[in-house]
């Protein structure tokens, strides 16, 4: 078990070397997290990326937002969607085309893995009661919780879905087969990427009873509230508006892949 445990996080340290973003998106990845952004700097990067632009001005165009008037122009679709929607579809962006598609995984996979991920960013963002940026946090750390999966998948064909086993029986029984379990591997792979402290935290510790800090409760919540049946009122409305929130998404990206 040891040697497949060091073979497995040598081949994610592999993986995370792999999604290399160009010069705009990796800037743009730098600018996405800092406190304080406007549309306009927004835009003085996107500008230059014909791939980022034609998905902002796709979802401005969508039958979710299109009154009508078709917009053809990158700066009125920006104001169009707002900062906070030209935010996630960034993100969604960075992480769909920049790391998912880059993998080699099948597309059944990828939509397996991007459907869970965006439904537990929407409802993590949801559960989050603090201010905006803590929000923001919480949907980008939501959206890589699982990303420890995928070299499992590559190297294994291991079932996405966790084999439809309970929230709290996934991590040991990985551990059983493999050594290690996803959880470990993300945050290795999240190390790698040099993510914020926070985001390393809530992908290694969103299977655990103690989440350890803010964030990974609410990712781990969330994680639980999308797989875990409730009887209650607001966690199924939660619930439910993530769902429609991540088949949004899906089919704006995914769809048009």
């Amino acid at each position: 078990m040891a040697f497949c445990r060091e073979y497995i996080l040598h081949y994610a340290k592999s993986l995370a070397c792999l999604p290399s973003l160009d010069s705009v998106t990796q800037k743009l990845s730098e600018v996405l997290a800092e406190r304080k952004i406007s549309l306009s700097r927004i835009y003085d990067l996107v500008q230059y990326d014909p791939a980022l632009s034609s998905k902002i001005i796709a979802v401005a165009n969508s039958a979710w937002h299109n009154r009508g008037v078709p917009i053809v122009n990158l700066k009125r679709a920006m104001i169009a969607l707002g900062l906070e929607e030209v935010k996630d579809v960034l993100i969604c962006a960075l992480f769909y085309d920049g790391v998912l598609k880059k993998w080699g995984l099948k597309r059944e996979q990828i939509f397996d893995l991007w459907s869970h991920s965006l439904q537990t960013g929407f409802a993590a963002r949801a559960l989050c009661s603090q201010e905006q940026k803590d929000m923001e946090k919480a949907f980008t750390a939501g959206l890589f919780h699982d990303i420890g999966k995928v070299p499992l998948q590559l190297l294994f064909h291991y079932t996405i879905d966790g084999e439809k086993l309970a929230w709290d029986a996934v991590c040991p029984r990985e551990r059983e087969r493999f050594g290690t379990d996803h959880q470990e591997i993300g945050f290795y792979m999240a190390t790698e990427w040099k993510l914020p402290e926070d985001y390393r935290h809530a992908m290694r510790l969103h299977h655990e009873m103690n989440g350890g800090s803010t964030l990974a409760e609410v990712v781990k919540q969330a994680n639980i509230l999308m797989i875990t049946p409730t009887e209650d009122a607001r966690l199924v409305e939660i619930r439910t508006a993530a769902e429609a929130s991540a088949s949004k998404a899906i089919s704006l990206f995914a769809g048009a892949a």
